[in-house]
């Protein structure tokens, strides 16, 4: 038995004739879109009652609109199933990269930050504890912002590796300046003779 249509056209003929209702069922983006503009069109009707109310005691002669009509919310007409593909392919073609667009944008973001702290911490000429110069890393990851992330850390290190001789520099300055502090000799006890009884 030949058939009556061929899948091409059963396709053809369901993106013609087949339609997309939209209800209640449809998602919970609908519920809350439509009860949103269900909403607002209530808002807006009491405000348009409230200000021709206040316009007609006013001023019997203004121009202000005296009256307000509810604005109609509804689901609007039903459309094709082909005007809803081409709609959900037009916008995938617009967002297609816009992700890895917006990484490559960013990606950089956090050199600026690394950069603010490390001119804060090359201008000191005084650290408290300078025993933590021995690990310059360290140092700086404790006092960078916690958003950056050791592995964007090192690679900002080897995309500029002049801070690193910069920090080096601020840190012999820092030796420099600190007073050379002698281990304190121990005092060697007396033994007294132990005389013979």
């Amino acid at each position: 038995m030949e058939r009556r249509f061929t899948p091409q056209q059963k396709k053809q003929n369901r993106y013609d004739r087949d339609h997309v209702m939209r209800g209640w069922n449809t998602g919970t983006k609908y519920r809350k879109k439509l009860r949103l503009k269900k909403d607002l069109a209530e808002r807006s009707l009491r405000r348009g009652l409230t200000v021709a109310t206040h316009t007609m005691l006013r001023d019997a002669e203004s121009d202000a609109p005296r009256s307000a009509k509810p604005r109609r919310v509804d689901a609007g007409p039903p459309s094709s199933v082909r005007d809803l593909i081409e709609h959900r392919l037009g916008r995938r073609a617009a967002s297609h990269g816009a992700k890895a667009e917006r990484r490559a944008r960013n990606a950089d973001w956090y050199v600026g930050v690394v950069e603010y702290w490390l001119k804060e911490i090359v201008r000191r000429r005084k650290l408290d504890d300078i025993g933590r110069l021995r690990d310059l890393r360290a140092l700086v990851r404790s006092e960078v912002n916690d958003r950056v992330t050791d592995s964007q850390l090192a690679e900002f290190f080897r995309q500029h590796p002049a801070w690193m001789t910069k920090l080096r520099a601020w840190r012999q300055e820092l030796w420099s300046r600190e007073p050379t502090r002698r281990s304190p000799r121990r005092r060697q006890r007396k033994v007294r003779p132990v005389s013979d009884p």
